[in-house]
């Protein structure tokens, strides 16, 4: 095997920690060694992931330091890869396929080589506290089997926005790993498939908008999502919390959050799922709400029979028993 990178020193992993549960992914475990770095294979095959870790107290911004690309090779290549080093473990983050780059800042269409394009998003900044930048080339561009650009667009309010073009839309894979820290997204050769794509994926249901104008059953639709283990079902909810992607949105699917911006204090006890809805709670009027959502989105898991959920405030109309429950605010 031979290991390529420009742009900084080989730090490229021979094997990822693969999908292994039937519902969840590899996630990273703490490092035993500084040396040893943490693994978080997120997720594989053109699968739109996201990815957003609990919240930790606030020790400044993490920083992207470089812009990175390097070929994984054997006998011929089977990956191409795309490396941003940061100063800190990277939290919230977010890559998929877009039809094309629009420039956060300017709103711009943003030209990139290639066919097709991933778009990447960080939680993170470019810059130091003079406003110089962090990232010393911000625009890579070579001609490999897949990889044909990886250009930082925009550092936008506490968001980092990457571009990268790509000869065909092949499969890919994203790993956050640490010691040293950092975001890789591998992409696959054309016409291969490196990793395994049927495993450690969760449903996330939506409302069908179309059906439920209608008044046909079903009134929600699963999509695929892939998270991290242990935890799945947080995986579930964050990844509801993202929305559908635009190519969801645009079949009809829509997330209904009920005025809530996120959640907390999930637990599942004795087949009881509990979650608080944070921010607000609100039904408009409407007989369909997030509960309609988040029930079926947390019972797919074998562990989970019954849902109560929680306003804001902690309360729910039956706290106790093993049945379903709504807060007042999701009632009509």
């Amino acid at each position: 095997m031979r290991d390529r990178v420009l742009g900084g020193p080989a730090v490229l992993v021979g094997v990822l920690a693969m999908l292994t549960a039937g519902a969840g992914l590899a996630v990273a475990a703490p490092a035993p060694a500084s040396t040893q770095p943490s693994v978080v294979a997120t997720n594989v095959c053109q699968s739109p992931i996201d990815r957003v870790a609990p919240p930790v107290p606030w020790t400044g911004p993490t920083v992207a330091t470089g812009l990175r690309v390097g070929q994984h090779e054997t006998v011929a290549p089977t990956y191409d890869r795309i490396v941003v080093d940061l100063t800190k473990p990277l939290a919230d983050y977010r890559v998929r396929y877009v039809p094309q780059l629009i420039g956060d800042a300017s709103g711009l269409p943003i030209p990139l080589r290639g066919e097709a394009f991933l778009e990447v998003r960080l939680k993170a900044i470019s810059h130091d506290t003079q406003g110089h930048s962090t990232v010393p080339v911000r625009n890579r561009v070579v001609n490999w089997g897949t990889l044909l650009q990886a250009q930082l667009v925009t550092d936008y309010e506490g968001q980092l926005q990457f571009g990268i073009g790509l000869r065909s839309k092949v499969d890919f894979v994203v790993s956050a790993l640490t010691s040293p820290n950092r975001l890789v997204i591998d992409v696959a050769m054309p016409g291969q498939h490196p990793w395994v794509c049927t495993s450690g994926a969760v449903k996330v249901f939506f409302q069908n908008k179309p059906n439920y104008v209608k008044g046909v059953e079903p009134y929600v639709t699963p999509v695929w999502r892939r998270v991290a283990t242990p935890a799945v079902a947080a995986g579930a909810l964050n990844a509801m919390f993202h929305w559908p992607t635009p190519s969801e949105s645009a079949a009809g699917l829509r997330f209904v959050n009920s005025a809530a911006s996120t959640f907390d204090r999930l637990s599942i006890v004795n087949s009881v799922a509990r979650v608080r809805l944070l921010w607000a709670c609100n039904s408009y009027g409407s007989t369909f709400t997030i509960a309609n959502e988040i029930m079926p989105t947390l019972k797919q898991f074998s562990s989970v029979q019954w849902v109560k959920l929680y306003d804001p405030a902690g309360s729910t109309e039956t706290p106790n028993g093993l049945s379903d429950s709504i807060p007042f605010c999701l009632e009509p």
